[in-house]
């Protein structure tokens, strides 16, 4: 049984392929999304491990509206 089998179609997963899509991340967007959130943003404001920017994963889900890449108890 694969992970897409035992998952709920609109559920996020290790693995689960959404295909290629580009859009532009603003910081402001980003700034919005951790000031709601309160959580750290060190990451995201500086070099983080990965030797560049990059963005919270969740936010992909706000930006363009994609289906099945959040949890269904997203609150």
């Amino acid at each position: 049984m694969t992970n897409s089998e035992k998952r709920h179609a609109d559920e996020a997963f290790v693995g689960k392929e959404f295909g290629s899509r580009k859009f532009e991340l603003s910081d402001k967007t980003v700034g919005d999304y951790f000031e709601g959130l309160r959580v750290d943003n060190s990451w995201y404001e500086s070099e983080s491990p990965y030797e560049g920017s990059i963005a919270p994963s969740m936010v992909i889900i706000e930006a363009e509206n994609m289906q099945g890449a959040g949890f269904r108890n997203n609150f």
